[in-house]
């Protein structure tokens, strides 16, 4: 909550400029599998959400566009996200060069920051449907740690990541619509993906609310890391055209 309420502060003054639009998204973050050996040739492979006791996890994440013309559509997503797990191994843990007991209590923070710019192109564009392609450029800002008792250890990644744009929009009626917008991308480095499919609902002309699931999946395999993550969010969001 406290990084929405930052992110509002620096975003405001644009959003009251005519010609954007701005979307504030929320729910719940239940994780699927989140498996990590740090190094990825060396360490201990454990599981986050199976090994440690996890909880879903309250998230938020914001969206400010601008529309160039009928065709093309420029927009900023800030999607902070962190998660807790904690519990007891029966082996030992080595961690990024760490050793961790068995049987100590651990706590682990799963950290994965995303701020991404993404320009997309609208190719079709009929009365009831639209489709887009387009690019993004993602900054990834993300951390593994784990902790217990007699000390700490964490590992950081921060890169740039090139991804895939699509969207698909699809209204029922002058109120109702359908919406798949996702970012994708595989390569033999690793792989991400974040997709979400909503139902949407227009209060008035400027104002969009919306029902969704969003699937966050992705990783990577090489000597310095082996970790791959599923989460599934249950969302809603709210829209405005400024």
């Amino acid at each position: 909550m406290q990084k929405m309420v930052i992110m509002l502060i620096f975003v405001l003054p644009v959003m009251l400029m005519a010609g954007f639009d701005v979307n504030i998204e929320g729910g719940y973050a239940f994780c699927g599998y989140n498996d990590i050996q740090i190094p990825g040739d060396t360490g201990t492979k454990y599981s986050f959400c199976n090994d440690l006791n996890y909880n879903p996890q309250v998230y938020g994440r914001m969206h400010l566009g601008y529309k160039f013309n009928d065709k093309h559509y420029v927009f900023a997503t800030l999607a902070p996200f962190t998660v807790k797990a904690e519990g007891t191994l029966d082996k030992d843990l080595d961690f990024n060069g760490a050793s961790f007991i068995a049987g100590n209590m651990l706590t682990s923070y799963y950290n994965f920051n995303s701020w991404r710019l993404t320009w997309r192109y609208t190719m079709i564009d009929d009365s009831r449907l639209k489709f887009a392609l387009g690019f993004t450029a993602k900054i990834r800002d993300a951390y593994i740690s784990v902790e217990d008792a007699h000390g700490r250890e964490e590992f950081s990644n921060l890169g740039f990541v090139p991804i895939i744009h699509f969207m698909t929009d699809y209204q029922l009626n002058d109120k109702l619509g359908l919406n798949l917008t996702g970012d994708a991308l595989a390569a033999p480095q690793g792989r991400a993906e974040d997709v979400r499919f909503s139902i949407y609902y227009r209060l008035q002309d400027k104002i969009k609310l919306d029902l969704g699931y969003r699937l966050l999946e992705g990783g990577a395999d090489n000597d310095k890391i082996y970790g791959f993550a599923l989460f599934h969010y249950i969302s809603m969001g709210l829209s405005y055209q400024f």
